[in-house]
């Protein structure tokens, strides 16, 4: 009996042992990126559709990469990948003014303490009028 105890200590000890850091995030990226090109007066909010972000465990364990569904405030709440925790987007994008504006992904992970990783991405708000000339079949860009 006092063997099988033994045992039993030998692999609880073996299991915990097992569940070290090497499954916390190393770090997050985005495996399939989310829109990037937005047209100024006509888009008004990013756009995260097909968008996938995947958790890098310090073991570099590869795990399934995860959809963002944002909801209208730019926060996703729950499980993210194989943790729990928070992502939200901060960005200073002008839906009216051409230009190239960064976004940021906040992961906020609550595994073991809360810890922070910052995503970063650039999206750019193009012209009406060029988006138009792009579209145009006849267009032809013209050499710098």
């Amino acid at each position: 009996m006092k063997k099988n105890y033994m045992v039993l200590a030998l692999i609880c000890t073996l299991f915990f042992a097992g569940c070290d850091r090497d499954l916390f995030p190393a770090r997050f990226e985005l495996v399939q990126s989310p829109r990037i090109v937005y047209i100024a007066n006509v888009d008004t909010r990013l756009d995260f559709n097909g968008a996938m972000l995947k958790m890098v465990p310090i073991d570099g364990f590869l795990l399934e990469p995860f959809p963002l569904i944002f909801d209208d405030n730019y926060i996703i709440e729950g499980l993210i990948g194989f943790s729990r925790g928070r992502v939200e987007v901060t960005h200073s994008v002008d839906f009216t003014r051409p230009g190239i504006y960064e976004v940021t992904l906040i992961v906020t992970d609550t595994w073991g303490g809360e810890t922070h990783f910052y995503v970063p991405f650039f999206v750019q708000v193009i012209d009406e009028e060029f988006f138009n000339q792009l579209s145009n079949p006849d267009y032809t860009a013209s050499p710098l």
